[in-house]
């Protein structure tokens, strides 16, 4: 999972939590996407 415009990425893992902290220096909107195509649970993430 990504942030892009924020630098930010990391993994999702399906059944597993995962955080991830982070500070927007400008307020907007941001937008996160899928990052990898990543097997059989990719819809899930």
């Amino acid at each position: 999972w990504a942030v892009p415009t924020l630098g930010l990425k990391t993994d999702a893992i399906p059944g597993r939590l995962n955080q991830t902290t982070f500070t927007a220096t400008r307020p907007g909107v941001y937008y996160g996407q899928c990052s990898e195509i990543c097997g059989a649970n990719h819809s899930f993430m």
